[in-house]
């Protein structure tokens, strides 16, 4: 787990500073499943409140939310999911959740595995927090073509102490993989039904190839290494695409370059 803080300027909006590149660390080998943050990090000032996490009085969830997505052809071992916090209480709280598969309405069902918690430092309504949540039990696989929910919630009772999960302004929706599907966020009512929300929360979802890392330097993907990944590479550079990120440090730099290097001479088994 690893929480990072940086200051709001106000109770809506963030001070004008950037994330710390601790929201995006990955496992090499590693990609980006879904993304709402661009390379290089965009600024604090662009976050904003977005939805309460938290429980009811008898400990039942209140307000879960969940951000679903569907497999492609290749299954995929779960990594991390990095989410961003406000923790609005001068204690510390407790961020959980897990994998849900989806029920035959296609909401979240059942939870197949737990994240471990990570503790969200007491702070106020001033505070930024970049939370990555790892599973209490690795190697949790992604079967393929199949549809899961990353569900997020918090232990606050009181409503004015909830962590909030953030979002961004302008929003902005999940970037999927090449392969993945977006299916939207739901939002759980304290009656226990999931409703379709509309509110796009900050989230960075990891996860690494089945049976050994990919060949990072083959970055056109036609399963050959030649001049042409060079160019894919360039292009995958300017628009800060997944395949920059040759270095597995989440963020797509100058230092990708040196990285796609040292990958293409290194080869691919």
């Amino acid at each position: 787990m690893n929480t990072s803080r940086t200051g709001l300027a106000s109770l809506c909006l963030l001070a004008a500073a950037s994330v710390t590149a601790a929201a995006t660390a990955q496992r090499v080998g590693c990609e980006i499943v879904l993304r709402t943050l661009p390379t290089p990090l965009p600024p604090a000032s662009e976050f904003v409140f977005g939805t309460n996490l938290g429980q009811a009085v008898d400990g039942v969830p209140a307000s879960r939310k969940a951000v679903g997505f569907t497999t492609g052809d290749t299954a995929l071992e779960f990594d991390s999911a990095v989410v961003v916090v406000i923790n609005p209480a001068d204690r510390d709280q407790q961020l959980f959740g897990g994998i849900f598969s989806s029920d035959s309405a296609g909401d979240p069902d059942e939870q197949l595995a737990a994240f471990a918690p990570d503790t969200i430092p007491a702070g106020s309504s001033a505070d930024l927090v970049v939370s990555t949540l790892r599973l209490a039990e690795p190697g949790f696989v992604l079967e393929t073509n199949t549809q899961y929910w990353i569900v997020v919630d918090g232990d606050t009772i009181l409503d004015a102490e909830r962590l909030n999960w953030t979002s961004r302004e302008p929003e902005v929706e999940p970037t999927p993989a090449p392969g993945i599907t977006f299916d939207g966020y739901q939002f759980e009512n304290p009656n226990g039904d999931w409703r379709s929300s509309g509110v796009p929360n900050v989230l960075h979802l990891t996860a690494c190839p089945v049976g050994g890392p990919p060949c990072l330097a083959d970055t056109n993907g036609d399963g050959m290494l030649a001049p042409d990944d060079f160019t894919a590479w360039i292009f995958a550079f300017n628009a800060s695409g997944f395949a920059c990120d040759q270095n597995g440090d989440g963020v797509c730099s100058a230092g990708d370059f040196n990285a796609w290097i040292l990958n293409f001479n290194a080869g691919c088994p």
